[in-house]
């Protein structure tokens, strides 16, 4: 393996699952200082295309929030709905569920592919939508790293001001 040339590069986001996410929020920025978190809101599989071990989630199923901090973001997941997110908060509680990397070589279907060779896994969660503005598939690397690997194709559109990705 050439470590000078990772297959993942950039951290681009750190997701939390969480039980409660006004309660999370309140906590970060109280306790911490830690702020301002994004207005929280429902995410609708149907609309984001969403499936899930692929199968079609056509309901809400998530609510989100977001803090632009870092250089990344941090992600507060409080799930909804019947679905694992939600099995998996109850059987272990809050705590990290995601690391969402950059493709180095921006070669996405490729490095998926290289996971399944790897791991015999396919892509748990995939999700395709907003007119082609919001590509992304979650790994489930739980039982190996502890936590789901998330990738994303490059996008044009993703440096926002104040943040060097």
């Amino acid at each position: 393996m050439d470590f000078d040339k990772p297959l993942l590069d950039k951290i681009f986001q750190i997701g939390i699952l969480v039980k409660d996410i006004e309660k999370t929020i309140k906590i970060f920025e109280e306790v911490f200082g830690i702020g301002p978190w994004e207005e929280p809101r429902l995410m609708n599989g149907e609309k984001l295309g969403i499936t899930i071990n692929g199968k079609p989630l056509n309901e809400d199923y998530i609510k989100i929030s977001m803090l632009h901090r870092y250089g990344f973001e941090i992600e507060l997941i409080q799930p909804i709905g019947d679905m694992p997110m939600k099995d998996w908060i109850e059987k272990h509680g809050s705590g990290l569920h995601h690391i969402d990397f950059r493709i180095a070589d921006g070669d996405y279907e490729g490095f998926l592919e290289k996971c399944r060779e790897i791991t015999g896994k396919d892509t748990w969660l995939r999700g395709i939508g907003m007119g082609g503005r919001m590509d992304f598939s979650y790994v489930d690397l739980t039982d190996e790293l502890g936590f789901y690997v998330e990738v994303k194709p490059p996008h044009p559109g993703e440096n926002r001001p104040g943040f060097d990705y």
